[in-house]
């Protein structure tokens, strides 16, 4: 597997937020961002330094080990199927063996998942339940920024590129019609309080990404964020 990190980041931007729907979370399936969590929101106190609120629905500690390999491990880091309420339970059934592969893609790569993050999400904001992603969560280390703005884009710059991979590197999930996608969430902790991004990909800018028709560069920017909110965010 390659791995291409983009390093010339641009060390200030504007962040504009737009409301697009009024839910507490953009990620709806079980897990992370969904509104069956399985686990209820550790909401953070206050507002980020550019103005909006951020959210982190899980500690710190509830992570899953790089180090713990072993397949007793596997349900910490699946989404619980009873959580579903698309047909995302069904390919989580169908595909179960293949999300645990791409978990431990990721975990060879030394970055830690979200507990019960690894699954199949929908998009709140649109509504289309219909329409999956494979989604997991990465909980990474505070990054480097004054302000949410530049810690989120520092975040996908810096930790992108290998979670990705991983999930293109298992193309037959996206065979299904339902599937359209891939949603991959970070999470950190600044000065105790918990923020994240999350960047939605549509399959066919990650194929044309994994065929090197498209550059790292050209595939966030097509892709669309949202925040712990579940709010639509422009990095600038």
């Amino acid at each position: 597997m390659i791995f291409r990190l983009f390093r010339n980041i641009v060390p200030f931007f504007a962040v504009f937020i737009l409301m697009c729907a009024s839910s507490p979370s953009a990620k709806t399936e079980p897990g992370a961002f969904a509104e069956t969590s399985p686990s209820a929101p550790d909401m953070s106190a206050g507002d980020h330094a550019m103005g909006a609120a951020a959210s982190i629905e899980r500690s710190q500690a509830e992570i899953i080990s790089p180090k713990k390999d072993s397949k007793k491990d596997n349900k910490d880091f699946l989404v619980d199927p009873e959580n579903y309420t698309t047909d995302g339970g069904i390919y989580h059934k169908k595909y179960r063996s293949t999300l645990i592969d791409i978990a431990n893609l990721i975990k060879k790569n030394s970055m830690d998942i979200g507990r019960q993050s690894v699954g199949f999400y929908y998009d709140r904001n649109t509504n289309e339940r219909d329409k999956l992603y494979v989604g997991i969560d990465i909980i990474i280390d505070n990054p480097t920024g004054a302000d949410y703005g530049t810690r989120a884009k520092s975040a996908i710059y810096n930790n992108l590129e290998p979670v990705m991979e991983s999930v293109n590197a298992h193309r037959e999930l996206f065979k299904e019609k339902q599937i359209v996608g891939m949603v991959i969430g970070f999470k950190w902790k600044d000065g105790g309080k918990g923020e994240q991004i999350n960047i939605w990909i549509n399959e066919s800018d990650a194929d044309r990404y994994k065929d090197n028709k498209m550059t790292f560069n050209e595939i966030v920017q097509r892709s669309f964020l949202t925040n712990g909110q579940g709010r639509i965010i422009i990095l600038r």
